[in-house]
């Protein structure tokens, strides 16, 4: 009933009379999908229907889908893009569609009152096997799909995200009879060893730790591997980083101590002699009519002797 309102108002201008343009944004997944775009009547009968495809991994290129009055489809896309008639009604058909797919199509229906033109802007659902993995600065390796006669690999593309990208991202690309292409640095690379691709990575720190994701095409299908890489912190490359700051700290302080316990001495043996010099003058200044005297009697072999001391 709901895809049937839609057909509704989808058609509504065209039974106006007149031309017109409507946007509509879908989210799908794999499964099939089918959007009405314009119907076929007696009255008003479709004389030329073209629907522009554009994806993600198109580049920006497009391809075509056609329907001309009393002609078979043409399709100029892949089977997963494809024109179908159900009542009389047009409907542009998805299936099997990956997030390199998604993009915007046009799809112009020409009546003889006029022409209704649908802008489509399809947004891909990803899907796939889920790897979480956690690695040092060593090298790591992880394989993504290999390249069979049989199942060649038309395209391949990881989009990589880590913390420091701030929720950008950088791509590596395959193309089936092209060269590996790298927008990242150095430290992230496909390779192809023994007919298998995979994504290597080394020299990484803390920092590069995110969430990758690398969808590898073949005719049969597209292949999804969401991987979500952690990054530990090297433990020999901190302690050694650490020690000589810590062998810093350590003569510092020892420096302080020595410093300060110089100063201290000096300080003390400056006191120390002034006390000394203040006693001597002192002692220098003393007038001997200032020194009260004071007897003392002493008593020996029967004699009494006077003795006058002074203080």
């Amino acid at each position: 009933m709901g895809q049937l309102t839609l057909c509704y108002v989808l058609l509504l201008p065209l039974c106006l009379g007149f031309d017109s343009e409507v946007t509509l944004v879908k989210t799908i997944g794999r499964e099939p999908d089918v959007t009405p775009i314009c119907t076929n009547t007696t009255l008003s009968p479709i004389t030329l229907l073209v629907c522009k495809i554009r994806t993600e991994m198109s580049g920006g290129e497009e391809c075509r889908l056609l329907y001309r009055y009393g002609q078979d489809f043409e399709n100029q896309c892949d089977s997963r893009f494809t024109l179908m008639m159900v009542n009389q009604t047009l409907f542009l058909h998805l299936t099997s569609l990956t997030p390199v797919d998604s993009g915007n199509h046009t799809c112009e229906c020409t009546h003889p009152e006029g022409t209704y033109i649908l802008h489509l802007n399809i947004t891909v659902e990803e899907t796939g096997k889920q790897l979480q993995k956690t690695i040092g600065r060593e090298p790591d390796v992880t394989p993504i799909c290999s390249n069979t006669t049989l199942s060649p690999i038309v395209f391949i593309v990881c989009k990589i995200r880590t913390e420091t990208s701030g929720g950008g991202e950088c791509r590596l690309l395959y193309r089936d009879g092209e060269d590996f292409k790298n927008e990242c640095d150095s430290r992230f690379t496909l390779m192809m060893v023994n007919q298998t691709v995979f994504l290597h990575l080394s020299g990484l720190t803390p920092v590069d730790s995110g969430n990758h994701t690398c969808q590898c095409s073949h005719p049969g299908g597209t292949d999804f591997l969401h991987l979500n890489i952690t990054v530990e912190a090297d433990e020999d490359a901190s302690s050694s980083t650490d020690m000589p700051f810590l062998n810093a700290v350590i003569i510092g302080v020892i420096i302080f101590i020595t410093i300060t316990g110089v100063i201290l001495g000096c300080i003390h043996g400056r006191n120390h002699h002034r006390r000394r010099s203040e006693a001597l003058t002192s002692h220098a200044n003393t007038e001997p009519e200032d020194i009260e005297p004071y007897s003392t009697y002493i008593q020996k072999e029967n004699k009494l002797y006077s003795t006058v001391l002074y203080n």
